[in-house]
């Protein structure tokens, strides 16, 4: 029996003022051929989505293409356009290099199909080439750098990788190679000594061009950055090329709603949706096709064609057939290469099964109440589809998940890290040698290990979530609360309006209450082209709901689940989506509800209502503290190392203003708006091998004075909190130094005159991994977005 662990967060309907939606009806129905009658959906979700002003609305509804040709970003094109320019001139021979990613996939196809116009493809004088899978590093690798040299190539174009690859790109500028790196990474030291390097990240934040797809931590996407590339080269040479197809592939890139929609990306992914609803020779109607084949809405985030194009990549070994079939213009291959997307769709399918099946025997072994991360070890799984996996772990039991195989080497393991805070990580992994090399997407994070360094790897989780540096809500937030009465043609059509869907726009979920369920029934497809196969595909448990609005029963979906999964002689409240699919080889849509939770009705679920009187100041990084003094609200000028020291300040904020005589008259009308003001610095690390020296200075000028050390100014010399000041003081018997504190002082005596040098170099170690900790910690917390601190407080005053 299925037993839902998620926390339900309800929004309620807000005071909307009524001049709102008189823009949103203005601005809808002049764009509509069919008037809407009725916008309240519409107006509630936009206004949800934090789209509140006319200008708001014109961002959403009509985006405008927008370039500034003075930006640092614009100038960088620039550089790289001329750089294009004379290698075409000199017949120089160039080539592209990407990896087995979406993202760097489509980027690449991008770039080779816009550059096959100016440079010979059939000459080898444009190439690409493609990371191997196996290889246990990521980007560029110095062998094949070589190999490029010696065959004559002048120019490397990375395709959504190499920005970190210092070393590799260092070694390919000294043999005389030129390289331009279109990649979404933010650097972690300094700009690559490349000819040019396409990134936004140049740009300030409200900048029209740094919202390029701008993910949850701020990732751009790189098929957008090469669109731009392409469509400069060709302004400069005055040609005219067709860009629709390459709208076409950007499209195809972001639908994967893992992007931030907003500015110029929102733009171009418009004009494609726009080319992919219109009948056209192009391999990306190959996968609209296949959608359409198979029942699936074509722009789904779960099943439409980004889907079917992410298992395309998980089970071709080639990328070169890939890259063929999403830029097929040949008709006489649409059915060979539709054969193919479909094979690869349910052969994946099949191995999903697979491994789900191995995951949820694990975890029919675990307490899920004693767990906060699953961690799984396959033997030789097919790394090509285990992000594709985590993900399904991770929608299926809402808990992060790290999935781990040795694919290739017995001794060498990929994995990847689902549902974590991927940002901290990267800030992890960097610093530690027992990784052989990771990488950070848009939707997770890569990385090579050891098989014996994986037991260091869970022991560092286990301990960061211990400290609480880790928070993950696990809460489904409702849009709506209807009943299936309000399911009709009205509301599908002002959700269409809301679509596509993106991380600032997630799916509209609806709360459906006190339902019955009847007619379940258990569906799996076992065919493939009509005839009997060994796949598995998509089971899913398809039912009707029914409520006391209407007599009219209506359908639901819930993937993965099975009959025994619910009661027959109980009711539901269900959390769900709206989706639709098509009648085979035809266009009428059939509406269904996607279930994404349920739970029985009037029990004691996990449930609350989400306000908005979290009000947060963020001064961390600006020297206006001087404002402060004029600010009412609690101050935290410490930076933090844990969630729970945010959630006390703000607690005794809350404590405060409730105790204030206008809080308390307007507690039964409003809750009280607290303010929290983040006025903290993170100083910058400090030179560990110094910052030691100096911590043993002081130590040996106490003993020769017989003077304690006050231990605030030891705090503050160190940069450290109170409780690493104790660690470190725990290892001073190693260098024979004994300690006790006696009030805010901190007494140090002499155990003993000589130590082995094993200790001293053990305790030099100890106290320079516990200020690495502290301060990788802080540098967290300084700069996490105020969005998440925010979720945070909202979560942790109802749970």
């Amino acid at each position: 029996m299925y037993k839902s662990s998620n926390l339900w967060c309800f929004n309620p309907d807000e005071n909307i003022p009524d001049d709102f939606f008189i823009q949103v009806n203005n601005i809808v129905n002049n764009q509509q051929q069919n008037q809407l009658k009725d916008i309240k959906y519409l107006a509630l979700l936009l206004w949800k989505r934090n789209i509140r002003t006319k200008q708001d609305l014109e961002h959403f509804f009509n985006p405008q293409y927008i370039h500034d040709n003075n930006s640092i970003f614009a100038q960088e094109i620039d550089v790289a356009v001329a750089r294009l320019i004379n290698g075409s001139e000199k017949q120089e021979k160039i080539i592209i290099w990407g990896d087995y990613s979406c993202d760097s996939i489509i980027t690449t196809t991008i770039l080779f199909t816009g550059l096959k116009n100016i440079f010979r493809a059939e000459d080898n004088q444009l190439s690409y080439y493609f990371s191997p899978r196996n290889y246990p590093k990521f980007g560029l690798n110095s062998s094949e750098i070589k190999n490029l040299a010696d065959k004559g190539y002048k120019l490397i174009i990375c395709a959504g990788m190499g920005s970190n690859n210092y070393q590799e790109i260092n070694y390919a500028n000294s043999l005389g190679l030129d390289i331009i790196i279109v990649d979404n990474t933010f650097l972690s030291v300094d700009k690559p000594p490349v000819c040019a390097w396409l990134n936004p990240h140049f740009l300030p934040k409200h900048h029209p061009d740094y919202s390029l797809s701008g993910g949850a931590f701020g990732v751009v996407a790189p098929s957008v950055i090469a669109f731009f590339l392409i469509k400069k080269l060709f302004s400069r040479l005055s040609e005219n090329i067709n860009l629709n197809n390459l709208l076409l592939l950007i499209a195809l890139d972001l639908l994967q709603g893992k992007y931030d929609l907003w500015g110029n990306n929102r733009y171009l992914l418009l004009k494609g949706i726009n080319l992919l609803k219109k009948e056209h020779n192009f391999g990306t109607q190959l996968l609209i096709e296949v959608c359409k084949r198979n029942g699936y809405h074509p722009l789904n985030t779960y099943q439409g064609i980004s889907d079917k194009f992410n298992t395309l990549i998980g089970m071709y070994s080639n990328p070169e057939n890939i890259i063929n079939i999403i830029t097929n213009e040949d008709k006489n291959k649409n059915s060979a290469y539709i054969n193919k997307i479909e094979k690869a769709y349910f052969s994946y399918q099949d191995l999903n099964y697979t491994y789900l099946q191995y995951i949820h025997k694990q975890v029919n072994l675990l307490d899920l109440s004693n767990h906060k991360y699953l961690i799984f070890k396959g033997n030789k799984w097919n790394v090509n589809i285990i992000n594709l996996v985590a993900k399904n772990t991770y929608n299926l039991y809402k808990l992060p998940v790290i999935i781990l195989s040795n694919y290739d080497q017995d001794n060498i393991f990929y994995g990847f890290i689902y549902g974590f805070f991927s940002e901290y990580w990267e800030q992890v992994f960097s610093q530690k040698d027992w990784i052989i090399d990771y990488k950070l997407s848009s939707d997770g994070f890569s990385f090579f290990i050891l098989e014996e360094n994986i037991t260091i790897l869970t022991e560092l989780i286990s301990q960061k979530i211990n400290n609480n540096i880790y928070h993950n809500s696990q809460t489904i937030n409702i849009d709506l609360v209807l009943t299936i009465f309000d399911l009709n043609n009205i509301l599908f059509q002002q959700i269409g309006i809301i679509e596509p869907y993106s991380i600032n726009n997630p799916p509209v979920n609806i709360m459906l209450k006190n339902c019955n369920v009847n007619n379940l029934f258990e569906k799996k497809y076992d065919k493939f082209k009509g005839k009997s196969q060994n796949y598995t595909r998509d089971l899913t448990l398809e039912f009707w709901i029914e409520d006391d609005s209407c007599d009219i029963p209506f359908k639901a979906i819930w993937w993965g689940a099975k009959k025994d999964n619910l009661e027959k002689d109980k009711t539901y409240d269900i959390i769900s989506t709206i989706e639709y699919q098509y009648h085979f080889k035809s266009t009428e849509k059939i509406y269904y509800l996607r279930v994404i939770d349920l739970k029985p009705s009037n029990s004691s679920n996990r449930f609350y209502v989400k306000n908005n009187y979290i009000s947060i100041l963020d001064y961390r990084q600006t020297k206006k503290t001087d404002e402060l003094a004029n600010i009412n609200g609690k101050i935290i000028d410490k930076c933090p190392l844990k969630w729970s020291e945010i959630n006390r300040s703000y607690q005794d904020e809350i404590a405060e203003g409730a105790a204030t005589p206008n809080a308390q008259s307007t507690a039964s009308s409003k809750p009280y708006k607290s303010s929290l003001i983040l006025a903290y610095n993170h100083p910058s690390e400090k030179e560990l091998e110094e910052l030691w020296h100096q911590f043993l200075t002081i130590i040996k000028l106490s003993l020769q004075g017989k003077k304690s050390v006050n231990k605030e100014s030891l705090l503050e010399t160190l940069c450290i909190s109170d409780l690493s000041l104790n660690k470190i003081c725990h290892i001073l018997p190693l260098i024979g130094v004994s300690f006790r504190i006696q009030q805010e002082e901190i007494i140090f005596s002499k155990m003993r005159e000589t130590f082995p040098p094993e200790n001293y170099l053990e305790a030099k170690q100890n106290f320079q991994d516990i200020i690495s900790q502290e301060y990788l910690q802080k540098e967290y917390f300084y700069k996490v977005k105020v969005e998440k601190i925010k979720e945070y407080l909202d979560f942790q005053k109802h749970i």
